[in-house]
């Protein structure tokens, strides 16, 4: 019989870590990757409950240790050849970590930047913020904008 919706299948914190132990312990014997879905399917759980854990005081700890060791095992196999593409989309898709970088260029509230509003000397600095124009550039030539 399935358990109802919303309840956890493991009772206390010690079964689980046991659980989360056996796990490490079996990556280790098989050579396998330390991941977030394996370890939801050793515990035989899915990886939305595993997450869910973690919103329960007295399983945090131990699913963050986790999630912090599988988060460890993909940054250190960005130093492996073989496995670095794998790593990277882990630690992007699954750790929050990405190798893009944010640049704000002055838009508020999320709304579109308007660009005819902007005297040339402010565009010209947001396009070489942004990488679309040189500094040489901006400097000897005039931007239109339609």
């Amino acid at each position: 019989m399935a358990r109802p919706f919303g309840t956890l299948k493991y009772n206390n914190v010690e079964d689980l870590q046991k659980g989360i132990d056996n796990y490490f312990v079996e990556c280790e014997v098989r050579k396998a990757p330390y991941t977030m879905s394996g370890l939801a399917y050793a515990l035989d759980i899915s990886r939305q409950t595993l997450l869910n854990y973690k919103n329960t005081d007295s399983y945090f700890d131990a699913i963050s240790r986790a999630r912090v060791r599988c988060e460890q095992y993909s940054a250190e196999c960005l130093f492996d050849r073989d496995k670095v593409n794998g790593a990277k989309f882990d630690l992007a898709n699954n750790h929050g970590m990405s190798e893009r970088s944010q640049l704000d260029i002055g838009n508020k509230d999320g709304q579109p930047l308007q660009l005819a509003s902007l005297s040339d000397d402010t565009l010209k600095i947001r396009l070489i913020a942004l990488g679309l124009i040189s500094i040489d550039r901006a400097a000897s030539d005039k931007i239109m904008i339609e």
